[in-house]
């Protein structure tokens, strides 16, 4: 038996164990393996000047980091060509958080177990990070925009995901269905929680929750004008008790499968969304987004078609809404976990279903272009982005802003009198 088809064999072992004996003995044959590749680390330096190698972990542990991480780096490597041979593997080696997703990335990536004991025997040598491919967090350059998309799916894909629409009752092309996706505390709750065996573990997400309750005007609206609503989700708190002929709440369904969780993504008219991973799959196939209750404010998404609709933030002692230059100026614009807002005693306060339908229906009449500009939603728009570029970070998470993103001028135009203050 080679070595490597022992390496692989022990690695699916490893599956069948609990947590705790799982890292004692990935520990074990890790330091065994690691060791076993020092001296092709050391090769791979020698061989520099002929063929620069690196060695580039893919996450697979969340779908939004995995999604974004592979595109950014496919479209990178279109924009500004590097002479490199990348190898890759995954990072959870037993861990697939999409099955569709995780067929797509193998074949455009090839990863093979393998190079992770390569990566771990390259962090033991100098200039490790000279052999690592460094993935892009953020689309500072806009290379989404300047580049065609990388991933697509297959005729027989298409065909599959098209049979399926024709199954819940669109009947062509000329019917189309926009998908909703709201974040709540389900999702973590039940896939991922096992990995801290701590169902607390991912409360501090909680501050990007929305109640999907407050969308119900939206959606009606939206199918009394004839479009189908899908609502999206692996796992949700709540159903969505809508009787409407045009409307699945596909999280609840029979229908719900890993390859629909990403086809209906791609190929829907826009997304409702607020912060989700999933989201990135509308960014790699350039659907637009309405991202309504966006929290984070240091990363309002503007790299890629989208409307952004912000929660109010208020100090609860005295009733006291924050303003965008006090969010920046105490650096909330940075917090990135629900204590952090506690902690200043700030409550988040959703939109509500008013607002959701006005920034809905803002980006429908935008694609249809129909949509009538107000003279003062320039002033709203430049004043927000002067505001903005007044923090000290802005330029480590923003550059490039994409031609038909920005703030919603329905959510300016109601609280630019304090909010743009």
């Amino acid at each position: 038996m080679s070595s490597i088809n022992l390496i692989k064999k022990i690695d699916i072992l490893f599956f069948k164990f609990s947590v705790k004996t799982k890292i004692i003995l990935n520990y074990f044959f890790s330091v065994i393996f690691t060791s076993i590749f020092i001296p092709l680390a050391i090769l791979i330096r020698v061989v520099k000047p002929l063929v620069h190698i690196r060695i580039g972990c893919l996450r697979n542990d969340v779908i939004g980091n995995s999604i974004m991480n592979a595109e950014y780096y496919l479209c990178q490597r279109k924009s500004t060509p590097l002479k490199t041979l990348d190898l890759f593997y995954l990072q959870d080696s037993q861990g697939l958080v999409n099955k569709q997703w995780h067929k797509m990335l193998k074949k455009k990536f090839k990863p093979h177990f393998i190079f992770r004991y390569l990566d771990y025997a390259n962090n033991l040598l100098y200039k490790s990070d000279d052999f690592k491919v460094v993935f892009g967090e953020r689309d500072l350059k806009g290379f989404y925009f300047y580049n065609p998309k990388n991933f697509s799916f297959s005729e027989s894909e298409n065909k599959r995901g098209k049979d399926f629409l024709k199954t819940i009752g669109l009947k062509d092309e000329r019917d189309k269905f926009i998908c909703l996706n709201i974040r709540d505390e389900a999702y973590k709750k039940k896939f991922q929680s096992h990995k801290f065996m701590d169902h607390s573990y991912w409360n501090y997400h909680n501050f990007r929750n929305s109640n999907v309750d407050n969308y119900y005007e939206a959606i009606l609206k939206l199918l009394d004008k004839g479009y189908w609503v899908i609502r999206m989700g692996k796992a949700v708190e709540k159903k969505m008790n809508i009787n409407h002929s045009k409307f699945l709440d596909y999280a609840n369904s029979e229908y719900q499968e890993d390859f629909l969780d990403i086809w209906l993504m791609g190929n829907c008219f826009f997304t409702i969304s607020g912060d989700t991973g999933l989201d990135e799959v509308c960014k790699i196939f350039r659907k637009p987004i309405v991202h309504i209750n966006f929290t984070f404010f240091h990363e309002p998404v503007l790299s890629t078609h989208a409307l952004t609709s912000f929660k109010l933030l208020k100090f609860k002692k005295n009733d006291k809404f924050l303003s965008l230059k006090e969010i920046i100026d105490k650096n909330i614009i940075e917090f990135h976990k629900t204590e952090h807002f506690q902690n200043l005693d700030i409550e988040l306060i959703e939109n509500d279903p008013g607002e959701i339908t006005d920034a809905v229906f803002e980006m429908e009449n935008k694609l249809l272009k129909k949509w009538l500009h107000k003279p003062e939603d320039i002033i709203f728009q430049k004043e927000f982005f002067r505001i903005f570029k007044s923090w000290k970070n802005y330029s480590k998470f923003h550059d490039f802003i994409h031609p038909n993103s920005g703030i919603s001028s329905t959510f300016l135009r109601r609280h630019h009198s304090w909010f743009l203050k």
